[in-house]
Parts: structure tokens; sequence; C-alpha cells
């Protein structure tokens, strides 16, 4: 995702800006600088999954245990470098 970051909007509630694992994180663990943050609020849902199949977010911080992956053929990125604490 680094290579192409600053080409994509990234959908997550607004806290994603300043937590150390949303915006900040993504800088210094992969030196990735998305174009745009879009705030959502709701925790991933269904506002979420519109935008990211209708292509206004091209990635989002939902759950990885939310059905709509599998059933959207969404693809779940790894994360290596641990930037995202378990929930």
């Amino acid at each position: 995702m680094a290579k192409v970051c600053s080409e994509l909007s990234i959908g997550a509630p607004v806290t994603f800006a300043q937590r150390a694992h949303g915006l900040p994180g993504l800088k210094k663990n992969y030196g990735c600088e998305p174009r745009k943050l879009e705030p959502f609020t709701d925790g991933g849902g269904p506002v979420t999954l519109k935008a990211l199949l209708s292509d206004q977010v091209q990635v989002a911080d939902i759950f990885t245990t939310t059905p709509s992956i599998a059933d959207n053929d969404l693809v779940v990125l790894e994360d290596p470098m641990n930037n995202f604490i378990a929930q």
C-alpha cells in the first residue's frame, strides 16, 4: 500500500488522524501518507462499506471479523510492522 498510498483515500473515524496506530503510525511504520482521510462514524459499518464499494475510499479501518469483508470479496491488508493493535 505504501507505494500508492498518496493516491488513496482512507475511511476511518476522525480520531484516526491522531491515534498512534492511525495516520501517524502509517507514516512512521510504512512511510504511508494517504491523499485524504474520509471520516466515518459507523465503526466500519454500512456507510464505510458503501464508500469502499463505490470507490469513495480505497482503504478502510474496519474490524477483520466483519462479515462484509468476505461477503464483498474485500482484501484484508497485512500489517507486518504491527501498526494496528489487536482488539
